[in-house]
């Protein structure tokens, strides 16, 4: 229902403003009947109605596509996951594998890093020895070449002495020898000489002496291998000699003295 309002405005004698508002008379909600107002709810009802279904469809269609994105996305997630922990554990297990592998290559280069080391040691070992060895050698060289001389200067005394016995004296010598006399061989008559020790003794003592240094080197020199096939002829032709020396019995010093020269008997 609308009302028409009348304002009047009057001004009193003090100065102020009274206002007066009067209903309208004419109304025109009165004009219109109760049957179109009926109708005219219904259509509002009809529409408010289709309107609701309406959203109440929308509102279903977004909520079941709400529902599908979220399983949708529960579904992605799982298997998002069970991805992501098979590629962890295969990552873990990689990295024991490779934790294991340098483990072992780690203890093989120390295995080998030791055997290098007693290899190098035994290496420096072997070298000293063998430097103690060539410095016995060389000393043993020289012995050897020192006895070879004695032996070469023995067997030329051992000739000398032969021929001084062997070989008979020429006559003019003989009477020299009678008739000349000197102060000299006077003084050598007066004189006791000692005899020299037989030329056998010598000669087996030099071969015994020989034979015994060259095992001596041998057990000091257990890695020169090539010592003992110079060794074995030379004391083979040493036994050789001295058997050969020592064939007949030794003399006496009697007979020793009486094999020496006239000069060297006293």
């Amino acid at each position: 229902m609308r009302q028409h309002l009348q304002e009047e405005e009057t001004e009193t004698d003090d100065g102020t403003l009274e206002v007066e508002i009067d209903d309208a008379d004419d109304d025109l909600f009165m004009q219109i009947g109760i049957s179109d107002v009926l109708k005219i709810q219904q259509s509002l009802i009809k529409e408010l109605d289709g309107m609701t279904l309406k959203s109440f469809e929308e509102n279903k269609a977004v909520l079941g596509t709400a529902k599908a994105i979220e399983e949708s996305y529960l579904k992605k997630k799982h298997e998002m996951g069970d991805e992501i922990k098979a590629v962890t554990n295969r990552i873990i297990r990689t990295l024991k594998l490779n934790h294991q592998y340098v483990d072992w290559n780690v203890n093989m280069f120390k295995k080998t890093l030791r055997e290098v080391l007693m290899l190098y040691v035994e290496v420096n070992n072997r070298m000293k020895i063998e430097e103690k060895g060539v410095i016995k050698q060389d000393a043993f060289i020289t012995q050897i070449d020192k006895n070879i001389k004695e032996l070469k200067d023995l067997k030329e005394n051992i000739r000398a002495i032969q021929a001084e016995l062997f070989e008979p004296p020429p006559a003019t010598a003989i009477l020299a020898s009678s008739t000349v006399v000197t102060s000299e061989s006077a003084s050598e008559s007066n004189q006791v000489g000692t005899p020299d020790k037989p030329i056998e003794t010598q000669l087996a003592t030099q071969v015994f002496y020989v034979n015994k240094a060259m095992d001596d080197l041998k057990q000091e020199l257990p890695m020169c291998s090539h010592l003992p096939k110079l060794m074995e002829p030379i004391k083979e032709q040493g036994v050789k000699v001295a058997k050969m020396v020592l064939e007949n019995p030794p003399k006496s010093i009697q007979e020793f003295v009486e094999t020496l020269p006239p000069k060297k008997r006293d």
